[in-house]
């Protein structure tokens, strides 16, 4: 087992490639992250860190109501993992505020279940025909 260290919640004084030099002198070969939208990728993949996993929806929330916005969502973050040579991607059943608290949200336990199982689904037939492999 491999650890990673999360660059969004370590070394907040620290610029991107001041946080991976941080961390690769500390001993550590992996990295994760909860947004790719405000890093620099070049940075990353020039860092000589791996990164272990991606977040692959940090906007919206796995609803029906907002099915194709999260699956171009997740379509983006499997594009930045390609880039980044990461193989695992998280998925999140919530929207997180800054604080990293769950959003309240009026949705039923029940509605959201049948939400995530639906495009759960049409994600696993996705990425059935990606090439994950580099």
């Amino acid at each position: 087992m491999e650890f990673s260290l999360c660059i969004d919640s370590i070394y907040p004084e620290d610029g991107l490639k001041e946080k991976l030099e941080r961390i690769k002198q500390a001993g550590f070969k992996y990295i994760e992250f909860w947004d790719c939208r405000d890093k620099d990728l070049k940075v990353i993949i020039n860092s000589g860190l791996k990164v272990s996993n991606v977040s692959g929806n940090r906007i919206l929330f796995l609803t029906l109501d907002n099915k194709e916005k999260v699956i171009e969502e997740i379509n983006n973050s499997l594009e930045i993992a390609k880039k980044l040579e990461c193989k695992h991607i998280m998925l999140l059943s919530d929207i997180l505020e800054g604080d990293g608290s769950v959003k309240i949200n009026s949705i039923s336990s029940e509605k959201n279940c049948f939400a995530y199982m639906i495009i759960l689904e049409f994600l696993l037939r996705l990425l059935k025909r990606e090439t994950l492999c580099w």
